[in-house]
């Protein structure tokens, strides 16, 4: 501001000078006149004059001032900016680069040797093409960039200084230079190896993840918050014999709000909790259900897992459902049962003797827990299964039947042997 009220005040100067030469100039036309006489004559005929000429003087000197005071911040402000371009130049993580159409590289940022381990001043002067790990993605960027005047994220395999690839993304205008025979291109270079890995670490994750739920022989499907089916895999289709029009359908039936059908019927006294998982999240596992087994085919017995995935403020996103088929498993838990039940009842059928035997020696009677003595054939029917039918052995034929010994249809393998 100093500047512009000394310009100001310097013209104002000049102006009164001006005007005070018109005065002496003006008197020189009025010899032999009293002084004060010609002050009068000379102000009356230059006064208007010499006040024009001085707010003239005075506007010329703003004018000035302030040009010259806009001169000055222009050449401030592209100083700062200079010299934040430099900052940025010097610091930025993405490289900057300028090379001709035949690939001279006219400038680069430092940031490069982290990217390629080259250094700018390494660079500059040589052709792109050798820090290409294969040249001809050069042609074919030139190729592209001739093509459209730009290039965004355009990815290319640099050459590191150990000879490794390096994935960067290129982002490139086609620039029109005037102190050069041919255009210039001006951009930026971008590491993405990290990206890369990221990316190829996701791919080989989400093949692991698809290999195994497309191979697993649990039934799993994928569902909105409001119910809509959005992946499925075979399991579940055989679990529940859907036929494709009704994965097609329920695919594309919108569900503005949750709702359960006449095909959840099955889930009823799961409901309560059921709404919970889709509208707060957590997980519920039901372990076992009869299914209403609306189609041939689908299973009758099932085991459901219910997860729900929520998104960074709680919401929930998704709702992932695991269907086991227990209706094999069912069916032989309840054959199990019933065999174990008939083995009970015949156990307790089953009638066995134990422990020791008081014996008669002479007669062979058994004497039982009361005390009585019972015949053999008798105590064993009575304390098992067994039935008796009588006969006689040889010995006894030939001391109480002597008579018809060795006659008797018993006798015969005892003759035999």
């Amino acid at each position: 501001m100093r500047i512009v009220f000394h310009t100001i005040t310097g013209s104002a100067l000049a102006g009164l000078v001006a005007w005070a030469t018109i005065i002496l100039i003006d008197t020189g036309n009025h010899p032999g006149e009293p002084w004060p006489e010609v002050l009068r004559l000379s102000y009356a005929h230059t006064f208007y004059s010499g006040l024009i000429l001085l707010a003239l003087f005075v506007v010329f000197g703003a004018l000035l001032a302030f040009a010259y005071l806009r001169k000055i911040r222009i050449e401030m402000h592209l100083t700062a900016s200079d010299r934040r371009r430099q900052v940025i130049f010097e610091n930025v993580q993405d490289a900057y680069y300028e090379t001709l159409l035949d690939g001279t590289l006219r400038e680069i940022s430092p940031a490069i040797e982290q990217i390629n381990g080259f250094t700018r001043e390494e660079m500059i002067g040589h052709n792109a093409r050798d820090f290409y790990y294969d040249a001809a993605e050069r042609d074919q960027l030139i190729a592209a960039i001739k093509k459209t005047g730009k290039l965004q994220d355009y990815e290319i395999l640099f050459r590191s200084k150990s000879g490794q690839p390096v994935p960067c993304a290129i982002t490139a205008t086609r620039l029109e230079s005037p102190d050069q025979d041919q255009p210039m291109i001006v951009g930026l270079i971008r590491d993405i190896s990290q990206r890369k890995r990221a990316e190829n670490l996701l791919r080989l994750s989400e093949a692991f993840n698809r290999a195994i739920i497309d191979n697993s022989p649990i039934g799993i499907s994928v569902r909105s918050a409001t119910g809509q089916l959005l992946q499925y895999n075979e399991a579940w289709i055989k679990i529940w014999a859907m036929p494709d029009e009704a994965v097609r359908e329920d695919l594309e039936t919108k569900r503005e709000k949750l709702a359960f059908d006449l095909r959840d019927t099955y889930l009823e006294q799961w409901q309560f909790e059921l709404e919970r998982v889709y509208t707060a999240g957590g997980s519920l596992f039901i372990p076992e259900l009869k299914t209403e087994k609306m189609r041939p085919g689908s299973a009758e017995w099932v085991a459901q897992h219910f997860y729900a995935l929520q998104d960074d403020e709680g919401r929930v996103e998704r709702v992932v459902i695991m269907t086991i088929d227990i209706t094999e498993r069912k069916r032989n838990a309840d054959e199990q049962a019933r065999l174990i039940t008939q083995l009970q009842d015949a156990l307790a059928e089953i009638k066995t003797l134990h422990g020791l035997l008081p014996i008669c020696a002479h007669c062979k009677k058994i004497r039982d827990d009361e005390g009585y003595w019972n015949q053999i054939e008798s105590y064993l029917s009575k304390h098992s299964e067994l039935e008796f039918s009588h006969s006689i052995c040889p010995e006894c034929e030939r001391l109480l039947y002597p008579e018809f010994a060795g006659q008797l249809p018993e006798d015969e393998p005892t003759r035999k042997s």
